[in-house]
């Protein structure tokens, strides 16, 4: 008897888009018997406006993969700019900064987020997109499907997806097509190219405009354009990203992590994190803590 043929890129995203309402993002599915990946929520996006605000901007502290399904777009990770095209995945790390950017007006994107001990999928997260063969196709369709029954077998057919994606060969660095402008994603990655590296430094929006070239009131106005916010809010935003990430992964003291990432006392920092994290520092950091005595045995690195 013939095997069946795999199912299309199309198939996939009708699929998705009956399956996967944005609603299902709240609801999650744990597995403590599975140690890798777990805690697994599935999600789509069918529209530029369900991402949010252009470009949109996110805080994670749990792997992000999302399949292209239909609908091109770019992924500004940290200080890199990923073209996702239709049948590629691209899977983004804990507390890493991510906006979208130049997308499509209509799209089908897939997202799934899941816990894992750190470093578990360093590989996949640093090669940019990847392109789906017909194994990797139909183990995204398992995986769409367990979500749909609620099937806590899900973290299998992921699992296998994002390892089978680890061995394979980046998309590459390419440009998009005709039609599908850059500006934007640019203007981001060139910000967050000069900022990232300077996080512990004071510096500001005089100096990010110096580096670009740029007037002062140019840059704030044409950044303000793109995102509906300030870059003084953007830079704020990355320290408190790089120090999430520290309060998390690393022994630092507080007040070492708050001059590592740009603030100028203990003070300014508790207020700050509070304000956009909704806790204070030491309390994140517990939080991450319990988290860990939660990760099941064998699963630590």
């Amino acid at each position: 008897m013939k095997p069946p043929s795999p199912p299309s890129p199309a198939g996939i995203a009708s699929l998705a888009a009956a399956l996967l309402p944005a609603s299902d993002y709240a609801l999650g599915l744990g597995n403590r018997e599975i140690p890798l990946p777990h805690n697994v929520l599935c999600f789509t996006r069918l529209t530029v406006l369900s991402l949010g605000q252009s470009p949109f901007r996110s805080h994670h502290s749990r792997y992000v993969f999302i399949a292209a399904l239909q609908g091109s777009g770019r992924v500004c990770v940290d200080d890199a700019l990923y073209l996702l095209k239709p049948g590629e995945g691209l899977l983004i790390p804990p507390f890493a900064f991510h906006a979208y950017t130049d997308m499509e007006a209509e799209i089908v994107w897939a997202f799934t987020t899941f816990d894992a001990p750190g470093g578990s999928y360093e590989a996949l997260s640093r090669g940019g997109a990847r392109r789906f063969g017909e194994d990797e196709t139909r183990l995204l369709r398992q995986v769409l499907e367990c979500w749909n029954r609620r099937d806590e077998g899900i973290p299998l057919p992921l699992g296998l997806l994002l390892m089978r994606l680890a061995a394979s060969s980046p998309a590459g660095d390419r440009r998009p097509r005709l039609g599908l402008p850059v500006a934007e994603g640019e203007l981001l990655r060139a910000i967050n190219r000069y900022l990232l590296p300077r996080l512990a430094e004071p510096v500001g929006v005089p100096e990010v405009a110096q580096a670009l070239g740029q007037s002062e009131s140019h840059l704030r106005a044409r950044f303000r354009r793109l995102t509906g916010t300030s870059l003084g809010w953007h830079l704020r935003d990355l320290r408190l990203q790089r120090a999430s990430l520290l309060l998390h992964t690393t022994l630092l003291p507080v007040g070492e992590i708050a001059l590592q990432c740009g603030f100028g006392s203990l003070y300014a920092f508790s207020r700050a994190f509070r304000s956009v994290r909704g806790v204070s520092p030491r309390d994140y950091r517990r939080m991450g803590e319990e988290w860990m005595r939660e990760v099941p045995p064998g699963t630590r690195k």
